[in-house]
């Protein structure tokens, strides 16, 4: 796994204008057209609405997913988390907008990290690390 994120970092380096470009539009359709206005109103995400996510983030960034994928296996709930924090939503946010507690979605950081790098880790170290990508 330390090799599969080696090769990560370097792919991403030789991209990182292109992703920062990407980053940003996709964080602007997402807050503009959902977020911000699902975090004001204190109302979790639909489903159609987290497939609105996906299919954003897929268009935005293509491979971000497939990189995710190469180091760990990810349920639903754990890849809307790295796809929130990817775009900037605080866990605070992030807990309004999938219907957890703050404190499970420090649990999930937490435990993405560990799988990860297979050593215990703070969950804002997930954050750092996804991040980096």
């Amino acid at each position: 796994q330390k090799e599969v994120i080696e090769n990560l970092k370097l792919e991403l380096i030789l991209h990182q204008q292109e992703r920062i470009d990407a980053l940003s539009l996709l964080k602007s359709k997402l807050y503009t057209e959902l977020l911000r206005s699902k975090i004001e109103e204190k109302k979790g995400l639909t489903q159609k609405e987290q497939q609105f996510v996906y299919q954003v983030f897929d268009e935005h960034l293509p491979d971000y997913q497939k990189s995710l994928f190469r180091l760990v296996s990810l349920s639903d709930t754990e890849l809307i988390v790295c796809y929130l924090i990817k775009v900037g939503v605080s866990p605070n946010e992030i807990a309004i907008l999938i219907n957890r507690t703050v404190q499970a979605i420090s649990l999930i950081r937490a435990r993405l990290y560990e799988k990860v790098f297979h050593k215990k880790g703070k969950p804002s170290d997930w954050d750092s690390f996804l991040n980096s990508i």
